[in-house]
């Protein structure tokens, strides 16, 4: 089974894992998966690793355009304060 298990930091840099690359433009983070390596659109699992900056905070992750060849990723913080944090990345191909 094809997958993929990869941190991306707040600054859109692959920190961890392969197969994978990303690009962020300050507000949307595009993850492009190697070339042929998902024939169908996976499943994607994405989190906000808040402990990169020693505190505690409330933030979402939406995928957008996600397909076999890759998606889009947008954090939003909910309690208002300007913190960023890394992403937990975890696609899988579907069963």
């Amino acid at each position: 089974m094809q997958q993929i298990i990869g941190t991306i930091s707040a600054e859109g840099a692959v920190t961890s894992g392969s197969n994978f690359s990303c690009s962020y433009d300050g507000s949307v983070y595009v993850i492009i998966f190697a070339d042929n390596y998902f024939s169908a659109t996976p499943v994607i699992i994405a989190t906000v690793d808040t402990s990169a900056n020693n505190i505690t905070y409330t933030a979402s992750v939406s995928v957008h355009n996600a397909g076999y060849t890759g998606f889009s990723l947008s954090v939003q913080n909910l309690n208002g304060e300007n913190y960023k944090g890394g992403i937990n990345l975890f696609v899988s191909a579907s069963i």
